[in-house]
This record gives C-alpha cells, structure tokens and sequence, in this order.
C-alpha cells in the first residue's frame, strides 16, 4: 500500500513530465532527449558496478540477522564505494563521449553534452547507496516519500528548463534531476540510526569484494540492457529519422511506465523477504507464487485499456504527432505483460546470490533481445522491434522459469497457470477486436471485456487480501464495492 500508492502518486507526477516535454520538444526533441537519457544509463550502470543492487542484498541479509555492527559497517563501505564509483563515473563520461556521439549521431556534435552528464552520474552514484539502504532496511516510509518529492521536484526543475531553453535545456534538466535526487535521498536517511563505527580504507576495500563480485554480476545485466537500448536508438535515428526516435520512445516509455511502476512497487519488499528467506525453498517458491499472482491481477485490466485506448493515450499523454506509434505501442504493452509474469521468477536468482545463472540469463537475454528487435526491425519497420520484444519476452519467460526449476524447484501453481490462460484469453480477444472490427466498435468491445476482466481481477485481489486488509477496508468504502467485490474463494 504505502510503495504502491506512493509509486501511483510519482507515476501521475510523470505523465504530467511527459506531456509537458512533449508539447515543449516536439517529437525530434523527444528523441533527442531519449538518446542522451541513454547515454546517460550506459554510463551509469558501467560506472556504479551494481553496488545499487547488491548493497540491498547485503543490507537485506544483515538486517535478517539482526547484526548492528554488521549493518553499520555494510553501510559505511557502501557510501565509501559508491562516491568511489561516481567520481569513476565522471571518468567514464568524459572517455565514452566521442564514441557514443559518434555512434549515435553518426558526428562528434553531441560529445561535449554526454561528458558533461558525468556530473549527473556522480549524483545518481551516491543517491543509489542512500536508497539501496532505504531498501535494505526496508524504510518503506521514507521510500515512499523520497519517490513523490522527487519526482515534483523533477518535474518543476525541468519544466522551467525545457520553457526557457528548449532542447538546450536537456542537459542541465537530467543533471539538476540527478541533484534534487540526491539532495531528498541524503534528506530521506538522515534520520536512521546506524551504529557508529570506524574502518580503515584497507578495511573497506576488502568488504567490498562481497559487495563488488556480485555487484559487478548485476552491473553485467543491466549494462547489457543500456546498450541494447542505445543500439536499438541508434539504429532507428539512421534508418528512420530522428522524429521517428521520438515515436519509439513515447511508445516504449507509455508501454513501460506502468509495469516499472508496479515491478518498482512490489521489488521494494518482494526482493528483501526473498533474501531473508533465500535458504527456504519452499518458502521461497511461495514468495515467488503469491507475487506472481499478485502481479497479474494488479496489472492486466491496464494492460488491456493501454491497449485499446493506444492512440488516445499518446495523444493524451504526449501530443497528435505521436498517435502513429499506437500499434508499436499495443505490441511493447503484450510484450511487458509478459515480463510481469516472468519478472518474480528472475528475482530467485539474485536473491540466492546465484552468479553464474545471473550472468547466464543476462548475457543470451539481452543478446537475443537486441537480435529478435533487429530481426524483425529489417522486415517489418518500425513495429518490427515490437514484435521481437515480444518473441524474446516469451523465450526469457520459459528459459527464466527452467532456471528457477533448477535453483529452487519452482513450480507454476494451478491458480498461476489459470490466471496466465485469463491473461493470454484477454490480449488476444482485446487486440483481435481491435484488427477485426471497425475502430469504434473495436473499441467499444475491447473497453467492456477490459472492465469486466477488471472486476474478475479486483474480487480475485480481494479473496486473497480478505476483508481485514488495510487495502480492502479502504476499497469498501467506496460505494458498491463491498457488494461487487465480496469476498469469495479465489480461481
């Protein structure tokens, strides 16, 4: 609830950034303003070694053993590697700028600007050691308001550049943006009370090798991930047209908002239970089961009214100049549900530390992403990387689900199973009366399928939540709801 509504809150805040980036930039500013956030994570990940992702699980695992000391000496190494990380960050920028510029821009014209996103980086370095404690410790509190006052900051700050500067004010929008983000995380954890204690530099090289051997597994994963991104950019940018990346990534940022919302909402405190109990097998399977379930009720109504209402949406949502981007937008939204599903089995992995599968599954991942989305791109056009996002999506879901059978042996329960059909009936029905029927009635039918799959999810959440839940006593008190979602045995 608190993460949830939270992310709810952030997620509003950024249609509201979107939209006003969109009538400001046009959809070539758009595209510009993608490419450069991408150089942007390329550096990033590289630079910070993962520390982000590991300093939880360490964090996490002390706090199951409830260890002061070791809680406080994970975080002094973790603030120590992460300003380490950042000023190799900065580094970093300065050495990528002239091959990045060139790759992406075919020119050196944009150089100057991806070094100076060093800055940003090193913000981003020292906030993601403030937050991954946050996590760690399960602050959910603070979480919570750290992602709302954030992100109106972000949005005020950017604002006011994109008005006065236009596509000039880029630059300094993503940095002031990695400045506000670490001015509220710094504000977030001032209050925790970690036990005071003094190490050695030598002290704290040799705790980090916990921190970095893994750290640099999970860097591995979601480097890959920014290349990709920053190859797939760049492809489009000399094929298509630099308008056209704005149409990419409108479509890709609308289809993806929604599931990071709701993956970053339940990781908060999926991923730490999960630690904690990463021995437990068949703890550990039921964690990733009820998620599961969890995950695909939450999501599928909106999946379905993304789909219908595509071109409405990137109207609403950006400006007119977008709406050609519906049907790639429908193709990446089948694609994302497909990663909701499969998104609690990959965490089984990092919880148990398992390096190799890590590096395994990110590696032929992210290569047979990049290689299904050039694939189909070569035939297909445009909406071809939709597709191949959706083949490849498949592919992770069945190779991820045979390694978590393998490390803990995870099963599908029969309500999963059941809950994927309903979900694999609902996309199909909502995209086939979309491409079979005329565009109103298309719509009309797919809009009134999605509600009433609305309503089946909503009394499935709350046969599994009951009435006592803190969720569920609020829902009931709008008016109908307690009648339309009495409690009942779930599917």
């Amino acid at each position: 609830m608190i993460i949830g509504g939270s992310q709810g809150i952030s997620y509003l805040i950024r249609i509201l950034q979107v939209k006003i980036v969109a009538i400001l930039l046009g959809p070539t500013g758009v595209g510009l303003l993608g490419l450069f956030r991408s150089a942007l994570d390329l550096v990033k990940t590289v630079s910070g070694l993962g520390v982000n992702q590991s300093g939880v699980r360490n964090v996490a695992e002390a706090r199951s053993r409830d260890d002061a000391t070791q809680i406080a000496k994970t975080v002094k190494v973790l603030r120590r590697v992460c300003w380490l990380t950042g000023f190799f960050g900065i580094i970093l920028s300065v050495l990528l700028a002239k091959p990045i510029s060139q790759w992406v821009f075919s020119s050196d014209k944009y150089a100057f600007s991806i070094g100076l996103l060093g800055i940003a980086v090193l913000f981003y370095a020292v906030s993601a050691g403030q937050l991954a404690l946050l996590r760690g410790l399960r602050r959910l509190k603070e979480l919570a308001k750290y992602s709302i006052i954030s992100a109106v900051l972000n949005l005020v700050v950017s604002a006011i550049l994109y008005f006065t500067l236009g596509r000039d004010g880029i630059i300094p929008a993503l940095t002031a943006g990695a400045f506000s983000n670490l001015l509220i995380s710094w504000l977030s954890v001032r209050e925790i009370q970690v036990e005071p204690i003094s190490i050695t530099w030598f002290e704290t090289f040799e705790q980090s090798k916990s921190l970095l051997s893994l750290g640099l597994t999970f860097m591995w994963g979601a480097s890959l991930a920014t290349v990709v991104a920053l190859v797939l950019r760049g492809a489009v940018t000399r094929d298509f047209g630099l308008g056209n990346v704005g149409i990419y990534q409108a479509a890709w940022g609308l289809s993806g908002m929604f599931a990071t919302f709701l993956i970053q909402a339940m990781s908060a405190d999926f991923f730490p239970r999960l630690t904690g109990v990463a021995d437990k097998h068949e703890k550990v399977n039921q964690f990733v089961v009820e998620q599961m379930e969890i995950g695909i009720l939450f999501a599928l109504p909106g999946f379905l009214l993304t789909i219908v209402f595509a071109p409405f949406l990137l109207v609403l949502m950006y400006s007119r100049e977008f709406v050609q981007g519906a049907e790639l937008l429908n193709w990446f939204t089948v694609g994302i549900s497909i990663r909701v599903i499969g998104w609690p089995i990959g965490m089984i992995q990092r919880a148990k530390g398992a390096v190799k599968w890590i590096m395994f599954s990110s590696t032929w991942g992210h290569g047979c992403n990049l290689g299904c989305s050039l694939l189909f791109m070569s035939f297909m056009g445009l909406k071809g990387i939709g597709v191949g996002f959706v083949v490849f999506q498949l592919i992770q879901l069945v190779i991820g689900y045979l390694i978590g059978r393998r490390l803990t042996g995870f099963h599908w329960s029969r309500e999963v199973m059941k809950l994927v059909g309903l979900s694999v009936l609902s996309l199909l029905i909502c995209l086939g009366s979309l491409y079979y029927l005329s565009d109103i009635y298309g719509r009309v039918v797919g809009s009134l399928f999605a509600i009433v799959i609305g309503v089946f999810c909503l009394r499935e959440l709350v046969a599994r939540l009951g009435e006592d839940h803190k969720l569920v006593k609020q829902l009931f008190k709008l008016p109908f709801t307690r009648r339309l979602c009495s409690v009942r045995e779930s599917v």
